[in-house]
C-alpha cells in the first residue's frame, strides 16, 4: 500500500433477490491494491449470454478490475486508465468473444469509480453511478458526477414501476409488466448518446469524469457503488453525502449490515423505495 494512504476498510456483498435469496450473479468487484483502488458495479445486459461461468456484466466488471490491478503502478492517471482499459477491452472482445461485440447496445457495461496514487497527488475518475467522496475538515466534498439524464430516466422507471405497486402487483409482476420492460431497455439502449458507461464503445469518452487533487487536501476518501447509497433521502447529493459519512463513521461491513436489516425489514418496498430487494453492493473508505 503507498505511504499515502493510512489505512482501508473495504466490503464487497453480493445481492438479493429476497430476504434469503442471493442474486443469481454478483456483477460488483473492488481493487485494492498498492496504488489504485475501485469499485466496480456491471449493468446487466439485455441479451443474456455467458462467459468463462459468469454473466457478461460481471466478466465486464472483472475484467475491469482485472485490468487495473495489472496496471496498479502504471503512471497513466485514472481517467486515462479507464480509457486504457476500456481499448484492452474491446481488443479482448474482439479476439475472443466477437459475438458480444455485435450486441451492441444490448450487451453488457459497467459503473466504475477510482482512485490512483501518484507522486504528490491523487486522481480520480467515475463514469455512471459509482461515486467518490472525500472530507475535509468535516465535510464531505462529491468529486464523481452521475448524468442528470440518467437519473431521471431511472426516476421515470422507478415511477412507473411504484405506479404498478400502488394498483396492487407484487414487484416480482410490476418487474414483468410490458411496458416497464420497455421503458427499462429502451433507457438502457441510450447508454453513450445520452449518459455514459464503462464498455468497449469509444463514444463513452465524453461522459468519464476526472481530476486530482494534493496528496494532503482531503483526509478520507469514500468509494461505493450504487448498492450502498443511503435510502429515502430527500436527494442525491444528499443520499451519497449521507452514505460517505455513515460508512466512515460505522465501518463498511457495519454500514452494509444496517442496509441489509432495513431492507429486511421491508420485504414489500413500501418503506424504502428501490427497484430490487438489495442490490450488490461494494464500498471502501480510504483514509489518506
Amino acid at each position: 500500500m503507498s505511504h499515502v494512504i493510512q489505512n482501508v476498510d473495504s466490503f464487497s456483498h453480493q445481492g438479493y433477490i429476497d430476504v434469503q435469496t442471493p442474486n443469481h450473479y454478483d456483477e460488483d468487484r473492488m481493487v485494492v491494491g498498492t496504488y489504485t483502488f475501485a469499485v466496480i458495479d456491471g449493468a446487466t445486459a439485455i441479451t443474456p449470454a455467458d462467459i468463462n461461468g459468469l454473466n457478461t456484466s460481471a466478466y465486464t466488471s472483472k475484467f475491469l478490475a482485472d485490468f487495473l490491478y495489472r496496471h496498479d503502478d502504471s503512471n497513466w492517471l485514472s481517467q486515462n486508465t479507464i480509457l486504457e482499459a476500456s481499448r484492452a477491452f474491446k481488443c479482448h472482445l474482439e479476439s475472443e468473444h466477437p459475438h458480444i461485440i455485435e450486441l451492441g447496445k444490448d450487451g453488457p457495461c459497467a459503473a466504475a469509480a477510482m482512485i490512483k496514487v501518484h507522486q504528490g497527488i491523487v486522481s480520480y475518475s467515475n463514469i455512471s453511478d459509482c461515486s467518490i467522496l472525500a472530507e475535509k475538515d468535516g465535510v464531505w466534498h462529491i468529486l464523481s458526477t452521475h448524468s442528470t439524464r440518467h437519473a431521471n430516466l431511472d426516476k421515470e422507471l422507478a415511477d412507473y414501476l411504484f405506479s404498478k405497486v400502488a394498483e396492487g402487483k407484487s414487484m416480482k409482476d410490476a418487474r414483468t409488466d410490458e411496458t416497464f420492460i420497455n421503458m427499462r431497455d429502451t433507457n438502457r439502449r441510450l447508454l453513450n448518446i445520452e449518459y455514459g458507461v464503462f464498455n468497449h464503445e469509444r463514444e463513452m469518452v465524453p461522459f468519464l469524469n476526472g481530476g486530482t487533487f494534493k496528496a494532503g487536501e482531503f483526509t478520507r476518501i469514500v468509494m461505493f457503488s450504487d448498492g450502498m447509497v443511503w435510502p429515502n433521502s430527500v436527494n442525491e447529493d444528499d443520499a451519497l453525502k449521507i452514505t460517505a459519512e455513515k460508512m466512515a463513521e460505522t465501518g463498511v461491513k457495519n454500514y452494509y449490515e444496517m442496509l441489509k436489516n432495513m431492507f429486511a425489514s421491508d420485504p414489500t418496498f413500501e418503506r424504502y423505495r428501490r427497484l430490487k430487494h438489495m442490490d450488490d453492493a461494494t464500498g471502501l473508505v480510504i483514509t489518506l
